[in-house]
């Protein structure tokens, strides 16, 4: 960044040429014009990357337990760790995360189904 500067410096106040500026910067002309051109020096922000996640494929059974747990009594409800623990026994297999990811999934869910019933 202190380059970028200094070659926009020698530029606007100095007034050297481009040629002079490659000389004393050793930079590429194509560099130093680029640098010249420049507005914004900021990198434009990449998109977040939509990865799969692993908890997909047991997504639909963890829906059909908390759609069940709304019938129930408040106390014989799951919480996220027994949800945690039934998927380990019923699906060994299957299930290739920790609980944080399923505690995760469990409460955005919940508010998922407490918007839909609420309405």
């Amino acid at each position: 960044m202190d380059d970028i500067k200094y070659i926009r410096r020698m530029h606007d106040v100095e007034g050297c040429s481009i040629c002079e500026i490659m000389r004393r910067s050793g930079y590429h002309y194509e560099t130093v014009k680029k640098y010249l051109d420049m507005e914004d020096f900021n990198d434009p922000p990449k998109p977040p990357k939509e990865l799969p996640s692993l908890l997909d494929p047991l997504k639909p059974v963890i829906d059909k337990w908390l759609e069940d747990d709304l019938k129930a009594p408040r106390k014989q409800r799951h919480t996220a760790k027994r949800v945690y623990d039934r998927l380990r026994e019923e699906h060994p297999g299957q299930l290739e995360v920790k609980l944080r990811t399923v505690q995760y999934y469990v409460s955005m869910k919940r508010k998922e189904l407490c918007c839909q019933f609420s309405k």
